[in-house]
């Protein structure tokens, strides 16, 4: 069975197709629909791993409704279709006397792609031919694809050569001028344009700089001035302008439009120069026949982001040091006050707001110094004598009254004591008194020193007894001693019992840091917080700062006594431990936080 004649034109159509893939498909979609006789036909893509076909090229019925492909219908034409390459009436049929052939079209470094055809059956010879014929042209596509990108790469290729030719030529200039000269004069003889300008950024405007083919030119010519506005019209907006411009195309091109009619130009085309990503010049081409197309356009400014690197390391050695200073200045505070990097600017603005408020603003600058509270009057209370301890009715933290009972040792054996003397002074005044009425002088007086003997023992004991009971000398608190678990034990005369501490002259004992005592003088104000209250402080006035440092855990410190206008609370107790803030006066936030910095280098570096 022949292939008609109409097949083969069809198949040189396709062959002279150029372009995107999108204008391949649908080409390809009707050779093969006319190779197989099929009434309507579609070509699908894979969507990947979400298992999604999406449609790319369709062949519609003229009569009946279109094809459609259910997901489940679609796998098993796939499945059916692998290792075979193509698959016919193995689904069904689509509706009377139809049935479905799936080809598969290998496409290297390409999702799959499938092409569904809609046929009417024939004689298995027939239809094992129509496969083998669509088996044939399934490899076109790779074919097509694999030429386009080889086209691709020669034209990429081609840019890159010439890219390096023309920075070659450029390469043999070391003046702004001639270079900007060579480079119009090429690229007029490379993009057979009639007229090619090169208009460079000064300060706020553009300025021509050079003409193709023109060594001198006014700056006063209208023509010129037409020149620069066009120019200006790409480098305030970054961007390509083409003259006439694409349907598509979003660019202003106003002045381009002007020019074109004042000077009667057709084609026309201005391509940005960029340094650094900024925009520094715009080359500007002519010509009377042909539009630029998108590829010449990519090539310009392939070309243009070559040469411009150069071209601006040209400039800056051309002009005097002043101007270049001024440039340089003029690019720094435009990247100051610009747009970019906003969220660093805002953040170095509001440092230096903090850094410029912390020198003109501040506060009380208070030193921080542990302090522990002290009683100004102690009374230390020792065992009278040795013996047992009987009744604890006070223990430590209670607070007493003048001549309260704090504890009680048994005295027992001292009132036995006072029994048996104050019997024997009784006798031996007895028998002092008979001596005396029988004139026996000897005998009165030894009866008599022995009355006297047993009368000052009685006296000793009289008071031991009176002393077994430990009083309180006057009110205050308890701030030492616990014996209440020792009822029995046994103490000796000179044991410490109690320590009682008066609470309503109590004051405040602070460690200030030798760093720090400076700042601090007599009758200063602060506050203080205890360690096991610190949600509640109290105010103090300094009254006495020692005049030497005593050393403690490895620092030397200034003793500062304190004390405390508001009084004593219930809760006070003397040993208790906590933070005092002494007020020194008004310091810079600045101050407050570098002075331990600038003391600590003064001290390193002092002679310097």
């Amino acid at each position: 069975m022949g292939i008609p004649e109409s097949f083969w034109s069809r198949l040189e159509r396709l062959r002279s197709v150029s372009g995107t893939a999108s204008s391949f498909w649908p080409h390809y979609l009707d050779v093969l629909a006319h190779a197989s006789g099929a009434t309507q036909a579609v070509i699908l893509q894979s969507g990947g791993q979400s298992g999604v076909w999406n449609e790319v090229a369709r062949v519609e019925p003229s009569v009946g409704a279109s094809l459609q492909f259910p997901a489940d219908l679609l796998g098993k034409l796939v499945e059916a279709a692998r290792g075979r390459g193509a698959v016919e009436g193995t689904v069904g049929p689509v509706e009377a006397r139809q049935s479905l052939i799936g080809l598969l079209l290998p496409v290297a470094g390409e999702s799959e792609f499938l092409a569904v055809l809609a046929v009417e059956p024939r004689s298995a010879p027939e239809a094992q031919m129509r496969l083998e014929r669509l088996r044939l042209l399934a490899c076109l596509p790779e074919a097509h694809l694999a030429i386009g990108r080889a086209a691709e790469a020669k034209r990429d290729l081609a840019r890159v050569v010439g890219a390096l030719d023309l920075l070659n030529q450029l390469n043999a200039h070391r003046q702004f001028l001639p270079a900007a000269m060579a480079f119009c004069n090429e690229l007029a003889a490379r993009m057979q344009a009639a007229s090619v300008a090169l208009g460079w950024q000064e300060g706020r405007y553009l300025r021509l700089k050079a003409l193709s083919n023109i060594e001198r030119f006014s700056q006063h010519v209208e023509i010129v001035r037409d020149l620069e506005a066009a120019m200006e019209e790409a480098l305030d907006q970054d961007d390509e302008i083409v003259w006439p411009a694409p349907p598509d195309s979003l660019v202003i091109s106003r002045q381009h439009e002007q020019l074109a009619k004042r000077q009667s130009v057709a084609n026309m085309a201005s391509i940005p120069l960029r340094s650094g990503g900024e925009p520094v010049g715009v080359i500007h081409l002519q010509r009377s026949e042909g539009a630029f197309t998108p590829e010449e356009t990519a090539l310009l400014r392939a070309l243009a982001d070559q040469a411009a690197p150069w071209l601006v390391l040209l400039h800056e050695h051309g002009v005097w040091w002043g101007a270049r200073l001024r440039e340089r200045g003029r690019v720094a505070l435009g990247k100051l006050w610009g747009v970019e990097h906003a969220w660093t600017k805002l953040g170095a603005v509001a440092i230096s707001v903090l850094l410029i408020g912390s020198w003109f603003f501040g506060m009380t600058f208070r030193v921080d110094a542990p302090f522990i509270l002290r009683s100004a009057n102690q009374a230390i209370l020792p065992a009278p004598f040795d013996g047992f301890i009987q009744t604890v009715p006070h223990d430590l933290g209670d607070h007493v009254v003048a001549d309260e009972i704090l504890l009680s040792l048994d005295d027992s054996g001292l009132r036995n004591r006072e029994a048996s003397l104050n019997a024997d002074r009784e006798r031996y005044e007895g028998e002092a008194k008979n001596a005396e009425g029988g004139g026996k002088l000897a005998e009165y007086r030894i009866a008599k020193a022995q009355e006297w003997q047993a009368a000052a023992e009685l006296a000793i004991v009289r008071q031991q007894i009176a002393q077994a009971s430990i009083r309180a000398p006057f009110s205050g608190v308890v701030a030492e001693g616990r014996h209440r678990e020792r009822i029995g034990a046994p103490v000796r005369q000179g044991d410490l019992l109690f320590r009682v501490a008066r609470m309503d002259r109590v004051y405040a004992e602070i460690d200030v840091d030798e760093r720090d005592i400076h700042e601090v003088n007599e009758r200063a104000r602060g506050e203080l917080a205890f360690t096991s209250r610190p949600a509640d402080s109290f105010p103090l006035r300094v009254t006495r700062i020692e005049p030497a440092a005593t050393p403690k855990k490895g620092a030397n410190v200034f003793i500062i006594r304190a004390e405390l206008p508001g009084g004593p609370s219930d809760w006070w107790r003397p040993g208790m431990t906590g933070v005092a803030k002494i007020e020194t006066g008004w310091r810079s936030f600045w101050w407050i936080a570098t002075h331990r910095l600038f003391d600590f280098l003064r001290l390193k570096l002092w002679w310097w």
